[in-house]
């Protein structure tokens, strides 16, 4: 009985002392352990923008930066970045892709002594108070312009989004070379930059694409989409805009009123429309409309106007959609603003 007792007793006695050997074993486990990850957490942390900023400076160094959610401005903004001379032009051609595509001014630094050195400014999708903006943005930066042309249509005559659109010291920075890593990474968007992966390559080699961003040393984007290539969609689009904001045209007449106060020449032209456009009526009275309205506000302001659509007359062999013209078409409207010039 005793020895049955003493072998109890001695067998508890080692299980009390296995666990009281063991659990120090685990603590020391668990604080190495928290040693470990607390050491990579500090590893990324420090790692992390250092990452960041080789992708950022990767990405930037061949592709647009990812500055606005366009990536045809983005293109331009790093076109003006790599043609620095351009901010000594004469001539300044604005707008939407209705400047980017629709004229030759290539054809127009060539041809026109007193017209260059030449910019143009266009960008997809751009409304005239984001035209506006960028415009004013680029002449704090050239002195030595004399001449404004704005070329637009109702469709670029919208709502009113130059608030959100891009940090001018930013952009100047980034131009000029001088941009910081914060600044950088602080732009950087992942989405925006897989896109560019995508499909920025192949767009900038490419004048037969309606997307197309191979400009040239002017910044134009000529397009050449064969009959066969043709969208059907975008052949039959009539996507004037049913409705001109009023506050569009107020930035028309105060961007008049801007460039007669800073002493320079001034003038706005409408590129053609297919000639089946005339054929709605409504389509019509919007596109007569708008010339009438947009007419009065340069002839107030001391501005020239000038009705590319009424002069020319184009065909359908000159466009590539509804108011997209071909590198043929392009070279008409260069020609018609070349005497102007």
């Amino acid at each position: 009985m005793w020895e049955t007792w003493l072998t109890s007793l001695r067998k508890n006695w080692q299980r009390s002392e296995k666990r009281l050997y063991v659990a120090p074993r685990l603590i020391v486990r668990f604080r190495n352990s928290y040693r470990r990850w607390g050491l990579l957490f500090l590893m990324i942390l420090c790692l992390y923008p250092v990452c960041m900023y080789l992708i950022v400076h990767i990405h930037d160094s061949r592709y647009p930066p990812t500055i606005t959610n366009s990536l045809s401005f983005d293109a331009k903004i790093k076109f003006l970045r790599q043609n620095r001379h351009l901010f000594d032009s004469r001539t300044v051609i604005a707008g939407s892709s209705m400047c980017l595509n629709n004229i030759d001014a290539d054809f127009l630094r060539r041809t026109v002594s007193e017209a260059g050195p030449l910019v143009n400014l266009g960008a997809w999708g751009l409304q005239l108070d984001e035209t506006r903006y960028f415009l004013g943005f680029f002449l704090e930066h050239a002195p030595r312009v004399r001449t404004v042309v704005l070329i637009g249509q109702a469709v670029d005559f919208g709502e009113s989004r130059a608030e959100q659109f891009f940090n001018r010291s930013e952009v100047w920075s980034y131009i000029t070379g001088q941009e910081s890593i914060l600044q950088s990474i602080k732009h950087f968007n992942l989405l925006k930059a897989i896109k560019n992966w995508q499909s920025y390559d192949q767009l900038n080699r490419t004048h037969r694409q309606y997307e197309g961003l191979l400009f040239d040393e002017t910044g134009t984007a000529l397009l050449d989409i064969s009959p066969t290539e043709r969208k059907k969609r975008r052949w039959d689009s009539y996507g004037l805009s049913p409705v001109v904001n009023k506050d569009a045209l107020g930035d028309l007449e105060k961007l008049c009123k801007e460039m007669r106060g800073k002493g320079l020449r001034f003038i706005f032209v409408i590129p053609p429309v297919r000639q089946e456009y005339r054929q709605h009526a409504e389509s019509l009275r919007i596109l007569t409309a708008f010339k009438q309205r947009t007419s009065e506000i340069l002839a107030r302001n001391g501005g020239q106007f000038v009705d590319g659509d009424e002069k020319l007359a184009l065909q359908d062999d000159c466009f590539i959609d509804m108011m997209h013209l071909n590198q043929r078409g392009a070279r008409r409207v260069a020609e018609l603003l070349a005497p102007l010039l």
